[in-house]
């Protein structure tokens, strides 16, 4: 089970490119982003990204990567003529995962050497390639690559890219607690207790929940809690799904037990966020 895509597809987040092109010099584009991750990656030239509601600016040269973890209204300021692909992932709801609230607003991954074979490096020479050449296929091209640069991004910041790892880069690495990990995410709906992820880990009880806790920051069953209401808030939106049946989905086999779950983790009940994500048009995750 491989968490971070298990974690961004329950998100829902949907690809967006808002831009691909030349910037003149001196030239401002503005970003209103609201409910969204994204990121800049600066091609040729440099920009920089000045938020809107205060914060550093942040300086970006060739192969520099900016990283908007949260809706941060921004604009782009070119420092001479500048090449930059821009994209966004809309966000149906915010994420209640204790990763996304980790991340800082902003994260800056610089460029890597021109010696180092990185793969992010490597990524942006095919973006300059297909934006320049425009062969059969180039958009489509343009959109896998910009998919596959956004996870690079994503996990060189969870692993600690200049800074120090995310809880769940630390907790990947711990024997034990990697495999209660994927245990749980492969199937939350089960009636999983904490005896028996402990067995999974292979660590006693109490010793185990106290390793969970110090290195992802969540009481085991609370962090199984917020996995099933994080795919409950997938299922909540989708046409024709009962809360009975979504309670159901996501190991909840009394719906008024799932409803005060959900409303301890989202804030409201799961009558109140559908009838909120109707009005708003919000999708479904995936």
């Amino acid at each position: 089970m491989d968490l971070l895509t298990d974690l961004l597809r329950q998100s829902g987040l949907q690809q967006r490119v808002l831009d691909l092109g030349d910037f003149a010099d001196g030239e401002v584009r503005r970003f209103p982003c609201g409910r969204s991750f994204g990121f800049h990656l600066v091609l040729d030239g440099a920009i920089t990204v000045r938020p809107e509601a205060g914060g550093e600016p942040i300086r970006l040269g060739p192969g520099d990567v900016a990283f908007m973890t949260r809706g941060c209204h921004h604009a782009l300021h070119a420092e001479g003529v500048a090449t930059v692909m821009s994209s966004a992932y809309l966000l149906p709801h915010v994420p209640v995962h204790p990763l996304f609230r980790e991340l800082p607003n902003w994260c800056v991954v610089p460029a890597p050497s021109a010696s180092s074979g990185d793969r992010l490096r490597r990524l942006a020479d095919l973006l300059r390639e297909e934006r320049r050449d425009s062969a059969l296929g180039s958009e489509a091209a343009i959109h896998a690559l910009i998919e596959a640069a956004f996870v690079q991004v994503l996990r060189r910041i969870v692993e600690g890219e200049g800074a120090r790892p995310l809880s769940l880069a630390a907790a990947l690495r711990a024997p034990g607690i990697r495999q209660a990990l994927e245990r749980l995410h492969a199937a939350p709906e089960h009636d999983w207790s904490l005896e028996g992820l402990a067995d999974v880990a292979g660590l006693s009880r109490s010793a185990f929940a106290a390793k969970f806790k110090t290195l992802v920051g969540e009481s085991p069953l609370g962090y199984l809690r917020q996995l099933r209401v994080q795919r409950a808030m997938g299922l909540l939106v989708r046409p024709g799904a009962s809360i009975v049946a979504v309670a159901n989905a996501v190991g909840y086999g009394d719906p008024s037990v799932f409803s005060k779950a959900f409303k301890k983790v989202v804030g409201v009940s799961p009558r109140e966020f559908r009838a909120s994500a109707a009005l708003e048009g919000l999708p479904a995750a995936s």
